[in-house]
């Protein structure tokens, strides 16, 4: 590169980034897209959702709902890094998007805290271990050691190879000397569905699948750090002496790289005080999530330790990037 072309390039990205710091200044002006890595209709979904309305508000423009998945998120996590830096374009990430450079080649490369800008964690989901009421166990320790006694004959429901369900209860295994048959579904609710019937005999789902399927199936443990409303009488793993066999699923707002940091600030503001709304609390509670504010500078620090966590675990269960 020649001096001469190395002024200019200098000069042509000052200007640029001269000139979103002044429309930073007057930012919303327009309707703001939120890509959304999961299928319409589920539990990301809809959670994204209610924050989306609830922010629309604060923002004083629409928050639109885009739905792009596929490839174990990354469809959606490539599109918003590659879009404009201008704040109209937004990621509704979540835990996933820390796992999966352990998990595909093509995505090896992927840095969350780097590739994204972080703006804002703002809600977090326990899960639950829950068996088919037949199975002879009523705790997790109970669990454990039944399963211990029988390697391989205890088959766990999981979402597919390499999912949330799967890692989850793959921790399990690792923390407990456990040897599980591990039985891939296509979805969560096909999976839950497998355990109600009994055919197989024990599963890892979201904490609000377990509290609406409770009559069905037999709650074991939250892994939360403290007990969820709708389930006050269901002990954490903690409680249980198994403090290590959980996840919890986080989900949080990125925006692309190189986002003025006036956007970023106001996006981080509005999504403070739109987590502190009650009516917005309330409805969070009730699919069984917490509010779990992070603001920019803490979100990323705290997503590039849960990528560096996975990419040291991911290996150590077994997987290998396909």
């Amino acid at each position: 590169m020649t001096p001469e072309f190395a002024r200019i390039a200098t000069s042509a990205l000052l200007l640029s980034m001269s000139i979103l710091n002044s429309h930073a200044e007057d930012y919303p002006v327009r309707p703001v897209r939120l890509v959304q890595p999961a299928t319409a209709g589920g539990f990301s979904d809809s959670l994204s959702r209610l924050i989306a309305n609830s922010l629309s508000l604060r923002l004083g423009q629409s928050v639109v709902i885009e739905n792009r998945p596929g490839a174990m998120n990354m469809i959606a996590n490539k599109a918003v890094s590659r879009s404009d830096p201008d704040g109209y374009t937004i990621l509704y990430g979540s835990i996933d998007m820390t796992m999966v450079p352990s998990l595909r080649k093509d995505a090896s490369a992927f840095d969350a805290a780097h590739d994204l800008a972080p703006v804002a964690m703002v809600a977090s989901v326990a899960g639950v271990y829950v068996v088919n009421p037949k199975l002879p166990v009523t705790n997790l320790a109970e669990l454990a050691a039944y399963a211990k006694a029988r390697p391989g004959l205890v088959r766990n429901a999981i979402n597919g190879v390499g999912g949330s369900l799967h890692l989850t209860t793959k921790l399990f295994e690792i923390k407990t000397g456990a040897e599980l048959s591990h039985v891939p579904y296509r979805g969560t609710s096909e999976a839950m569905l497998a355990v109600i019937s009994g055919e197989v005999e024990m599963g890892a789902f979201s904490l609000s699948m377990g509290s609406s399927n409770r009559d069905r199936v037999r709650v074991l443990a939250q892994t939360g750090a403290s007990r969820h409303p709708t389930l006050p009488d269901v002990p954490t793993t903690a409680e249980a002496g198994l403090p290590d066999v959980g996840i919890t699923y986080w989900f949080g707002i990125f925006a692309p790289p190189q986002t003025p940091k006036p956007i970023i600030d106001r996006l981080a503001h509005d999504l403070k005080a739109t987590l502190g709304e009650p009516d917005l609390q309330q409805k969070l509670s009730t699919m069984g999530a917490v509010v779990d504010y992070l603001p920019p500078e803490e979100f990323a620090k705290y997503v590039a330790a849960e990528q560096q966590k996975w990419g040291s675990l991911i290996p150590a269960m077994g997987f290998k990037p396909e």
